[in-house]
């Protein structure tokens, strides 16, 4: 019976071998935990889309930080759905494990960003204050420094990640039997 999905890859397949099991190509981390943060993070920016679509809400909201908010929180939950798909496959993609430590930074700390940036973003716009002005008509610095500070919380995630994907291959020499 010929093999079909992800059976159909050679080096996806685990066979009994002299090597250690963590030399196989299966998938390591679970993709699991970035999807569903994805898909929270999505649901969680719907209440703001629905306001957003919402004729009364819409005319007080638009052109304000709310907007903002919802485009690039959807961008975000969008991302990590993809970057489950990327972890999930890393091993295949790169021909080594990924560091479970780094994925899992970078998956939780880009969800907290998404979502602290969501809310905060939401609650400017809730305020009024418009999108595209410069310097920000704010007189609480406390929403500047909160953006800020998940902005560096994201920023942390997706370094953990950059270190990962730039991290070189190793390749362990193989002993070679010779017949003698």
């Amino acid at each position: 019976m010929a093999a079909i999905g992800y059976e159909a890859f050679p080096s996806a397949r685990t066979t009994k071998s002299s090597n250690p099991p963590s030399s196989t190509m299966s998938p390591s981390t679970n993709s699991l935990p970035p999807v569903l943060l994805g898909f929270g993070v999505y649901i969680a920016v719907g209440f703001l889309a629905m306001q957003l679509g919402t004729i009364g809400w819409a005319f007080r909201l638009h052109g304000t930080y709310a907007a903002t908010a919802h485009l690039m929180t959807i961008l975000l939950a969008v991302t990590l759905i993809w970057v489950g798909a990327l972890y999930h496959s890393h091993q295949l993609f790169f021909g080594r494990a990924e560091n479970r430590r780094h994925a899992y930074i970078h998956i939780l700390t880009t969800a907290v960003a998404a979502l602290g940036l969501l809310y905060t973003m939401a609650a400017m716009g809730g305020l009024g204050i418009p999108r595209r002005a410069y310097p920000l008509p704010v007189t609480d610095p406390t929403y500047p420094a909160v953006l800020l500070l998940f902005a560096a919380i994201l920023a942390l995630g997706q370094a953990a990640s950059l270190i990962q994907l730039l991290r070189p291959k190793i390749v362990k020499p193989v002993a070679v039997k010779t017949a003698g």
